[in-house]
């Protein structure tokens, strides 16, 4: 490989780093980074619910349950552990 190749290639890499830089700059200035004040749709059914009543029924032993019917069929879980 001659030199003008290698200054060829590293122009090639230099000018790409250049135009996507050039091309976030620009997209950052045209589209701003703002949350709207309140969402452009809604859906149905997403309440915020307090998690109180939920921690009320609560069962350790039915989860503890459940992960081993669910889980134990693709994981190892070791007993006494988190």
């Amino acid at each position: 490989m001659d030199s003008m190749f290698l200054n060829r290639l590293g122009a090639a890499f230099l000018l790409s780093g250049v135009s996507v830089w050039i091309c976030c700059a620009v997209g950052s200035a045209v589209v701003p980074h703002t949350v709207p004040a309140r969402p452009a749709f809604s859906l149905p059914g997403l309440e915020n619910k307090p998690i109180a009543p939920f921690m009320a029924h609560a069962d350790a032993e039915r989860g503890d349950a459940l992960v081993h019917q669910v889980c134990t069929s693709c994981h190892a879980v070791n007993e006494g552990r988190v």
